[in-house]
């Protein structure tokens, strides 16, 4: 039986838990790492993992776990690495769930570790809720799972990786990480801080205009209610991309109100069914 720890008992950690748990049944022993004794108590008693610590060092020397997922906010990636290089005896393979890649790669390709063989992972799905009891099994079935790849990427790591994602029902991309950070800033982060702003901008100055939202703004505005520690690291560990992606969208913002002021409805419908087009366009894809 294989053995698979997940460090972080949050939304994504302990989705992936119940997914490899309804996959693979019993040829799978999932373990959890948290710092809550509570949290480690309620996946046990949810079923959501096999076995569970908050003492990392004495599950790498009591179990050999085959491979690691840390599910932590992105900050806390690389100490997480540093714990399992630190206490782990015998060659564990480790990946994570986070959004950025490309500081992370630089810092894990620019050492040499005895026992980790590192790769990143970034599933593309999610909630705007949080928390072990958002934890959902089926989150990850068919959507698509970046996988980092650089130079020194060990091969064999990577291939069983790969491979585990997708027989969790998970189409996969291998890719490099930097440009895997340019393009989830396009189509994940600015979202984000747009979704942010917007709700900023509605009510900044006056909390009433609550009483006439409608349902076009709640589902625009859903992801703004993320959890704010987790979308701080991602904003700064990627800022870089997401300040590029925000002078590129307040130019097409400019590109709008150009259009308006030539009051020429025929030129507004026109980029309006454009947009339209491009949107069923994706549903299409």
């Amino acid at each position: 039986n294989k053995k698979v720890a997940i460090i972080g008992l949050g939304l994504m950690g302990g989705s992936l838990a119940l997914a490899l748990r309804h996959r693979f049944k019993k040829k799978v022993k999932v373990y959890g790492v948290s710092r809550s004794k509570s949290k480690i108590r309620s996946a046990v008693r949810g079923k959501i993992i096999d076995y569970g610590t908050c003492d990392l060092r004495s599950l790498l020397n009591e179990e050999h776990i085959d491979i690691i997922f840390i599910a932590t906010p992105v900050s806390i990636v690389k100490s997480c690495i540093r714990d399992i290089e630190k206490h782990a005896q015998y060659k564990v393979i480790v990946s994570d769930l986070g959004s950025t890649k490309a500081r992370l790669l630089r810092w894990v390709d620019g050492r040499k570790f005895k026992s980790v063989e590192f790769v990143g992972s970034h599933p593309m799905t999610g909630s705007h809720e949080s928390g072990l009891g958002a934890a959902q099994g089926d989150i990850y079935k068919d959507c698509m799972s970046f996988i980092t790849k650089t130079s020194k990427t060990p091969r064999r790591a990577l291939k069983i990786i790969s491979a585990l994602w997708e027989r969790l029902g998970v189409r996969t991309v291998i890719i490099n990480p930097d440009l895997h950070d340019k393009i989830v800033a396009k189509v994940s982060h600015l979202p984000h801080v747009v979704a942010s702003v917007l709700v900023d901008n509605t009510f900044h100055r006056n909390k009433r205009y609550s009483k006439f939202i409608g349902p076009g703004f709640l589902d625009t505005t859903r992801i703004a209610q993320s959890d704010p520690s987790l979308w701080s690291d991602i904003f700064l560990s990627n800022s870089r991309n997401v300040k590029g992606e925000l002078k590129d969208f307040k130019r097409r913002i400019d590109s709008f109100i150009s259009i308006l002021n030539k009051n020429d409805s025929k030129v507004l419908t026109n980029f309006l069914k454009d947009i339209n087009r491009k949107r069923k366009n994706i549903i299409n894809l």
